[in-house]
């Protein structure tokens, strides 16, 4: 039981671990794509 708990939650942690990267990585193209745009 405890070890069908521990898989499940490095799953999931894995899992929000991969969304918080995208976002991260989404939020720094939005971020150089407004002081481009700010540039010109």
């Amino acid at each position: 039981m405890s070890r069908i708990f521990h898989a499940l939650f490095y799953i999931l942690d894995m899992d929000v671990y991969r969304s918080l990267v995208f976002f991260i990585g989404w939020f720094s193209c939005l971020y150089i794509a407004v002081q481009a745009l700010m540039a010109f």
